[in-house]
């Protein structure tokens, strides 16, 4: 069967990695690693509390997983956020300049960064807020929330507006052009697929429903988190509340 597609089946695959030049990547120019998050050195504008172990029964939780558009009027717990936050982006331990996080990433080098829209969470105000994985806090971005503008961003999807909150995952693809190159592209969106997984498992703990969102308008989004498109550009989106 033939396909008018080559070039988006071209970039799933991994062929270009053997016509890569790794000797010419910065890393091998001896160019200084780029920083692991943003605003590294930045105070986060809340804390979250410490994520307390979860000891559910795996099998239960991903035999109850579903896209889920539909959530209560109830307030998504703080603390639920805290642990999907942690299970998804967070640290683990740091060894030497690097720290390894609770989801895998090529060559640990963890290109994404991901935002929070607050609609309806337990003691926390409205707005666009940024996750520091270091200090596992909220860095806010924005007060101001337009539901309109959500939907607009999401092409129509008026769910995602009524979501006690939202997860943006974006890419900062110098991370990983760093040390891949050309070929950093496709891996980073792997990542995010590794991360989302395991804010829905985490999400299901605390019988909340997820719905993956990865339809949206490109240039809408990026602006409602405040990011120029080039160095840092929305990749991945999730929304998440209580279950009726």
């Amino acid at each position: 069967m033939k396909t008018n597609y080559p070039e988006g089946r071209n970039f799933i695959s991994d062929r270009m990695r053997l016509e890569a030049d790794f000797s010419k990547s910065d890393q091998n120019m001896e160019i200084p690693m780029p920083s692991p998050c943003l605003d590294y050195n930045k105070p986060c504008d809340i804390l979250l509390s410490e994520v307390k172990s979860i000891n559910l029964d795996l099998t239960a939780l991903i035999e109850n997983r579903e896209s889920l558009r539909d959530y209560s009027i109830s307030p998504a717990p703080k603390e639920a956020l805290s642990a999907i936050l942690k299970f998804s982006q967070g640290i683990r331990r740091r060894m030497g300049v690097h720290y390894l996080r609770n989801v895998p990433s090529a060559g640990n080098r963890h290109a994404l960064e991901c935002y929070v829209l607050v609609n309806n969470v337990e003691n926390i105000k409205s707005g666009v807020y940024r996750y520091h994985p270091i200090e596992h806090g909220l860095v806010k971005i924005s007060k101001i929330l337009d539901k309109r503008d959500i939907v607009k961003a999401v092409m129509g999807q008026s769910f995602v507006a009524k979501a006690p909150f939202v997860l943006a995952y974006t890419a900062v693809p110098y991370r990983m052009e760093w040390r891949y190159i050309e070929t950093a592209h496709r891996v980073i969106l792997l990542d995010a697929g590794h991360a989302c997984q395991n804010a829905i498992l985490a999400a299901e703990a605390f019988d909340m429903g997820v719905c993956p969102i990865a339809a949206y308008n490109q240039e809408l989004m990026d602006a409602l988190l405040q990011l120029d498109g080039d160095t840092e550009l929305t990749i991945y989106m999730a929304a998440f509340g209580v279950k009726k």
